[in-house]
C-alpha cells in the first residue's frame, strides 16, 4: 500500500460485508467534503487536473477514451445512461431509441459509509440491468445529468478510477431542454470503484487508489486526517496565541483571526513617483534609511511553515488547511512565512515570524550590507543561518525542500536600485527560476512584520503584476442569449464570434441589512475608458455554448457559467467589450471580491495611462516621457482629491511626529460620542440609540467609535465617493465578526447643499436613496448629528454656511444632540494677527509639522468667507483651503434662529465634559491623570487651537427666518447671498 489511512473498524467491516456479499455487485468510493454531516461530491478544478495528468503518465494505469454521456434519472430511480451521441440527441427531442451505447439500470443502494475524517463516502448497491423499454418515460420528471469520463484501470485489473466532469440540473425537469444543463456550473468529481473478480482483496487494495486521490486532494505526498489537522492547528494557535481560548473547530472556522501571515499592498502610482516630488507614501526609488528589498512573487500557494514542539513542519494555507511536509527541523516552536510550490515540492521562504518560540517580528527584514552602522542580523539573516546550521531532515520520502528566496538590495554604491532589480528578475524569469514567476515583491528592509493576532495588510510591502495577471474575483450573472461580436483579426480580417453577456458582480455590505449585497462592478476611477460599463463583459463560447477560463500560466481550461466565482484580467489592447478575459475559476472562493479590492486593482490597471501594469513597466519607468507622465498623473490626483490622495499605511501611524496629536484628538471625539450616547441611552431606555447622522464622514476613521457609541444604525454623508467606498470596505469586515453588527448607509452628498430635498445628492442612485429615505422617516430623525473637523467647508459663503446650519436643524430631533470638531475661528484669527509673517508654523524639535496661511484681508474676524491655507504633515504633501468659523457668531445664529443651542456648563458637567463648548486645551487640562496623553509644546500649540462643541435642540427655531432661507436655498445654486 502506498500509505497509511487510520481508518475505523467500521469502515474495515464495511468493506469486509462486501467480499462476503454476492448480491452486492458495486462497491464505489466518491471524494467530496462534508457541510453540517451533509456529504457534497467533488473536488477542486486544479485538482481534478492535477491528478487527471498524473494518471495520464503513470504507468501504474491503463486509461480509456474519454467518454461523453448523459444519465436520465427518473424518480423511482432508475437510470438511463447513453453514450452515444445519436441517442443523445434523440433524447433532446424527447425519444429513447436503442442503441448499444444506451443502457438502463436499476441500483439499490445499501446506507453507506461516512469518513468525514478524510473526505470520502463508501457506497455498497445492488445494480440490476434492465430493457431500455422498463424506463418511465421522458415526459416524466427526471434528473439530468452531463458527463466527460475519464477512465483509468489499475495494472493489477482490480480498481478503476473514474474522472468526470458532471453538470446536473438544479431540479428535477420533463426533458433535457427544460433541465438547462449549459447554465449550471461544473463539478468535477473522482471515484473508485472496485472491478476486481476476487472481492476478498477489496477491503486493502482499495487503500492504493484512495491514498493516491487523496494525496492530490490534499496537496501534499501524507495524507491527514481531518483530526490531526485540528491538532496541528491547536498546537500552532498554543504556541503563537497565548491565551487564546478557542477550540480547534473554532480555530479552522476563523481564518482571518488565525493566519499570522500579512497581506501586501498592491504597487500603485505614489510609490513609484520620482524623488523630488515629496508623497506622504512608501516610494520603492528611496534610498538607505528607507531602501526597499526586491524578489520574486511564486505563483504558488502562500504558507506559514510552521515546527511544532516535536519538530515535525507543516504548511498552514490562508484558509487554515494543513499539509504534512514529510520533514523534521530540530529548531521547534518556529514561524516561516513563503510560498509553496507543490508540482516542485519546494517552500520559497521570504520571511520568518518565530524562531525557536522567540518572536522575531520586530528584527529588520535583514541587514545593510552597505552601512556599517546598520548590521543587526535580520528576520531573513536568522533564517538563512537556521537553515544552514540546523537544515530540514526528510523524515519520510520524498520530502520537501525549503529554500529562502535570494532578496536583491538597493545599493547605490554599486548602481543597482529596485527598479533596475525588478527589470533583471522578469526579463530574466524563464531561465533564472524552476517555477512560475506572476509578479515582484518590494518589502521594505528595515520594517518590522506587521505585530497582529488578526490578518492585516502590511501596506509598505508591495507587489506588482502585469497586466495580464492583475486580476479581480467576480461572481458572473451570465445573460441567456448568444451575441455576435465583430472580431477584427491581426491581419485585418473582419469575423463574427459568438459570445455570451456576462455582468460582473462585486461584494458590498447590504444597503440598510446586515450582510453582504453583489452589485455590478462600478469603479469610482477611469470610469472613462470604455463606452460601455465596467461591468459588462463579452466572453467567446464554442459550439455549445460553453465559456472557459484559460490559466495564462499552466494553460488550463475550465469551464464555468452562471453564479460562478471567476478571476478575470483585463486587457486594453482587446476590442471594446472582449476586454475582460477569464482566467481561473475560484472554487476555492463563496463570495467575489470587495468592491474597495475591485476598485484599486481598476486602479492600478489604469494609472498612468496604464504604464504601472505593463509588462515592459521596469524598463518604461526610467525614461524621460514615462518619468514626465508619473509627474502628470500625480498632478491630477493631487487636484481630484486634495485631501485623501495618500493611502497612509495603518501600521504606519505611529511613526507619524504628530502620533500623540492626533490619538488625543481621537480621545476628544470618543468622549463626545459616548456622553451624548449614554445620556441618550438613559433617557430612552434602549440598548443602541437609534440613528447618527455623520456629516463629512470620510474614510470612516470614526468607524469603531459609532460601534463603540451603541449607535445602532449610522448614516455616513460624504460628497468623497472613495472615501465611502472606504467605509464600505470597512463595515464588510467587521460584519464578518461582529455577532451584533450595526447598520451603515453612505451616501455621496455636499452637506452645503440641502438633504431634505435630495439637491446635495452627487448622482441619481444617491438622489433616490435620499428621497427614500426621508420618504420614510421625515424630518428631524436623528438623535446624534455629528460633523468632526469639517464644517470649515461650509463656511466660505453665507448661502453654504446656511445650507449647512438648516441640514443640522432639519435632522435633528427635539431633544437631539449635535457635536463637533473644529478649527476655532477666533483663536487662528489671533494666531495669524500677532505672527510677523502672513503663516505660522508649528514645529517638534525643529521639523514643522503644521502651517496656517492668510489668505484673507479683514482687520476683523467676520461669519464667513475668510480663507486660510492650512496644512498638516500625514494628511496632504500640500496645503488645502479652509475657511474660518466664527464659533461664537456660528452658535448664536444656531441658537437664535434654529433653536440649537450649546450646552450649559452644569448640562455638559452631568455629562461628563468640562463645558458646553471649549478649546482641546480646556480639554487638555481636564483629563484625567491616569489617561493623559503627553503632547510636546508644538503639538499644543497648534492642537489648542481646536474647538468641541456639544449642542442640544430644545425648540422648533424662528419659522420666519427658516422659512425665508429655505426659500433661498431652494432657488438654482448660483445666486449667493
Amino acid at each position: 500500500m502506498a500509505g497509511i489511512l487510520v481508518t475505523s473498524d467500521q469502515e474495515s467491516l464495511v468493506l469486509q460485508g462486501y467480499a462476503k456479499d454476492a448480491s452486492l455487485n458495486e462497491l464505489e468510493i466518491r471524494f467530496g467534503r462534508y457541510n453540517a454531516e451533509r456529504f457534497l461530491p467533488g473536488v477542486s478544478a486544479s485538482t481534478f487536473q492535477a491528478l487527471l495528468k498524473c494518471l495520464v503518465n503513470t504507468p501504474a494505469y491503463t486509461s480509456t477514451p474519454a467518454l461523453d454521456m448523459l444519465k436520465v434519472i427518473a424518480e423511482d430511480g432508475t437510470t438511463l445512461t447513453v453514450t452515444d451521441q445519436a441517442a443523445i440527441r434523440a433524447i433532446a427531442r424527447g425519444t429513447i431509441i436503442a442503441s448499444p451505447g444506451t443502457t438502463c439500470m436499476r441500483k439499490v443502494k445499501e446506507v453507506p459509509f461516512e469518513n468525514e475524517e478524510y473526505g470520502y463516502r463508501i457506497g455498497l448497491a445492488t445494480e440490476t440491468p434492465l430493457s431500455v423499454d422498463v424506463f418511465p418515460g421522458l415526459d416524466t420528471l427526471c434528473t439530468y445529468r452531463l458527463l466527460k469520463r475519464f477512465s483509468f484501470t489499475s495494472l493489477d485489473g482490480l480498481c478503476r478510477l473514474d474522472l468526470s466532469i458532471t453538470q446536473t440540473s438544479r431540479r428535477p425537469a420533463k426533458s433535457l431542454t427544460d433541465a438547462r444543463l449549459q447554465q449550471t456550473d461544473p463539478r468535477y468529481e473522482i471515484e473508485i470503484e472496485w472491478v476486481g473478480e476476487d472481492r476478498s482483496q477489496a477491503h486493502t487494495a482499495i487503500y492504493s487508489p484512495m491514498y493516491l486521490a487523496l494525496k492530490y486532494i490534499q496537496e501534499t505526498h501524507y495524507p491527514m486526517s481531518r483530526s490531526q489537522g485540528l491538532d496541528v492547528l491547536k498546537g500552532y494557535a498554543d504556541a503563537f496565541y497565548r491565551g487564546h481560548r478557542s477550540s480547534p473547530e473554532e480555530i479552522a472556522r476563523n481564518s482571518r483571526r488565525f493566519f499570522l501571515g500579512a497581506m501586501p499592498g498592491t504597487l500603485s502610482l505614489v510609490n513609484v513617483l520620482p524623488l523630488d516630488i515629496k508623497a506622504n507614501a512608501p516610494n520603492i526609488r528611496a534610498a538607505y534609511p528607507d531602501d526597499y528589498t526586491v524578489t520574486e512573487k511564486a505563483d504558488g500557494v502562500r504558507c506559514l511553515l510552521f515546527v511544532d514542539k516535536s519538530g515535525d513542519v507543516y504548511l498552514i494555507d490562508r484558509s487554515l488547511k494543513v499539509r504534512r511536509t514529510g520533514l523534521q527541523q530540530p529548531t521547534r516552536l518556529s514561524l516561516i512565512d513563503g510560498e509553496y510550490i507543490p508540482e516542485l515540492l519546494n517552500f520559497l521562504a521570504f520571511d520568518m515570524l518565530f524562531q525557536d518560540g522567540r518572536d522575531v517580528r520586530d528584527l529588520p527584514l535583514m541587514r545593510s550590507k552597505t552601512h556599517p552602522q546598520d548590521q543587526r542580523p535580520g528576520r531573513i539573516d536568522l533564517l538563512r543561518t537556521m537553515l544552514h546550521k540546523s537544515p530540514f531532515s526528510i523524515a519520510e520520502e520524498p520530502g520537501m525542500h525549503v529554500k529562502a528566496k535570494q532578496f536583491i538590495l538597493h545599493d547605490r554604491q554599486k548602481g543597482t536600485d529596485c527598479l533596475a532589480a525588478a527589470k533583471s528578475m522578469w526579463k530574466g524569469r524563464a531561465t533564472r527560476f524552476k517555477h512560475n514567476i506572476d509578479g515582484i515583491f518590494f518589502t521594505p528592509r528595515q520594517d518590522r512584520y506587521p505585530k497582529t493576532e488578526m490578518r492585516q495588510s502590511w501596506g509598505r510591502c508591495l507587489k506588482w503584476k502585469p497586466r495580464d495577471l492583475l486580476s479581480i474575483d467576480f461572481k458572473c450573472s451570465v445573460k441567456p442569449d448568444v451575441q455576435y461580436v465583430f472580431q477584427t483579426n491581426e491581419g485585418g480580417e473582419r469575423r463574427m464570434i459568438p459570445c455570451k453577456v456576462v455582468h460582473l458582480l462585486v461584494a458590498m455590505p447590504e444597503h440598510g441589512e446586515a450582510g453582504m449585497s453583489l452589485q455590478p462592478f462600478r469603479p469610482t476611477t477611469h470610469t472613462d475608458v470604455r463606452r460601455i460599463q465596467p461591468y459588462i463583459a463579452k466572453i467567446p463560447v464554442d459550439e455549445a455554448n460553453r465559456m472557459f477560463a484559460t490559466d495564462p500560466l499552466t494553460q488550463h481550461r475550465h469551464q464555468f457559467g452562471d453564479r460562478s466565482i471567476v478571476e478575470f484580467s483585463y486587457d486594453t489592447n482587446r476590442q471594446e467589450g472582449l476586454e475582460w478575459v477569464p482566467l481561473r475559476v475560484r472554487v476555492d472562493k463563496t463570495v467575489p471580491n470587495a468592491l474597495r479590492t475591485a476598485d484599486s486593482v481598476w486602479e492600478v490597471m489604469h494609472d498612468a495611462k496604464g504604464l504601472l501594469s505593463n509588462p515592459r513597466f521596469f524598463e518604461m519607468v526610467g525614461d524621460e516621457f514615462n518619468e514626465r507622465l508619473l509627474r502628470e498623473e500625480w498632478g491630477k490626483h493631487q487636484k481630484g482629491d486634495a485631501y485623501y490622495h495618500v493611502r497612509e499605511a495603518l501600521q504606519d501611524r505611529h511613526k507619524s511626529p504628530i502620533y500623540n496629536m492626533r490619538t488625543y484628538h481621537n480621545c476628544i471625539k470618543k468622549v463626545l460620542y459616548m456622553t451624548t450616547s449614554r445620556s441618550l441611552l438613559s433617557k430612552t431606555g434602549e440598548a443602541s440609540v437609534k440613528a447618527l447622522l455623520e456629516l463629512a464622514a470620510g474614510k470612516g476613521g470614526d468607524y469603531n467609535k459609532w460601534r463603540e457609541a451603541e449607535v445602532a444604525r449610522v448614516y455616513a454623508v460624504d460628497s468623497d465617493k472613495r472615501g465611502l467606498s472606504t467605509i464600505k470596505e470597512r463595515h464588510e469586515r467587521m460584519l464578518a465578526k461582529d455577532k451584533n453588527p450595526r447598520l451603515v448607509d453612505c451616501f455621496t452628498a455636499d452637506m452645503a447643499r440641502q438633504l431634505s430635498t435630495a439637491d446635495a445628492a452627487s448622482s441619481t442612485e444617491d438622489k433616490k436613496a435620499l428621497q427614500d429615505f426621508y420618504k420614510k422617516h421625515g424630518l428631524h430623525y436623528f438623535p446624534l448629528v455629528s460633523c468632526q473637523f469639517a464644517a470649515h467647508y461650509c463656511f466660505n459663503t453665507e448661502l453654504r454656511m446656511r445650507t449647512f446650519m438648516m441640514n443640522v436643524y432639519e435632522n435633528l430631533a427635539l431633544g437631539g444632540y449635535f457635536i463637533g470638531t473644529m478649527l476655532d475661528g477666533a483663536s487662528v484669527f489671533s494666531a495669524l494677527e500677532s505672527a510677523t509673517q502672513p503663516a505660522v508654523e508649528f514645529s517638534i524639535q525643529g521639523k514643522p509639522f503644521a502651517r496656517l496661511t492668510k489668505k484673507y484681508a479683514e482687520d476683523d474676524l467676520l461669519a464667513y468667507g475668510q480663507a486660510v491655507d492650512v496644512w498638516v504633515t500625514s494628511i496632504s504633501d500640500d496645503a488645502y483651503t479652509e475657511y474660518l468659523v466664527n464659533f461664537e457668531a456660528f452658535a448664536t445664529t444656531m441658537a437664535e434662529d434654529y433653536d440649537v443651542t450649546v450646552l450649559s456648563k452644569e448640562e455638559a458637567v452631568q455629562l461628563g465634559l468640562p463645558d458646553g463648548s471649549g478649546t482641546f486645551g480646556d480639554m487638555y487640562d481636564a483629563q484625567d491623570s491616569k489617561h493623559t496623553v503627553s503632547l510636546t509644546e508644538g503639538e499644543k500649540a497648534y492642537s489648542f487651537l481646536n474647538r468641541y462643541f456639544v449642542m442640544k435642540r430644545v425648540g422648533t427655531g424662528n419659522a420666519k427666518v427658516i422659512n425665508k432661507w429655505l426659500k433661498l436655498i431652494r432657488q438654482p445654486r448660483q445666486v449667493e447671498v
